[in-house]
């Protein structure tokens, strides 16, 4: 589960004010910059980016399918996203993953579970 009141709270002095900077995450206060990989982890409460990845799995970052931009957070758990670009907040039950390539897409009536470029193909 996203946990939405860090979403906009820096890591380095705990103030609000996150802004999106050609592909880093910028606090307006501290002037601190981010990737995107590091806010997933407070926002997802993900303690270790490395063992996810030793093991196989991935970080839960991809394309927002609102602004297209890579910088959306993806929870698994309950199909809940946010995007740090456009900050859209994507409710559990918007979303599915795709069952070809893994990337959330909005769910839409009667739509299995493919993606936009799976769907079709």
């Amino acid at each position: 589960m996203l946990d939405m009141s860090k979403v906009d709270l820096c890591p380095d002095c705990n103030k609000e004010g996150l802004t999106f900077d050609r592909g880093l995450v910028k606090c307006e206060h501290c002037k601190a910059k981010h990737k995107i990989e590091y806010l997933a982890e407070n926002v997802l409460g993900i303690s270790d980016e490395y063992e996810i990845v030793k093991d196989g799995g991935e970080l839960p970052i991809f394309d927002c399918p609102d602004c297209g931009v890579t910088a959306m957070v993806f929870d698994d758990g309950n199909y809940e996203g946010y995007c740090f670009c456009c900050e859209g907040h994507f409710e559990a039950g918007l979303l599915i993953k795709c069952s070809v390539c893994g990337t959330p897409d909005y769910k839409e009536d009667g739509m299995s579970s493919l993606c936009r470029n799976h769907q079709w193909a």
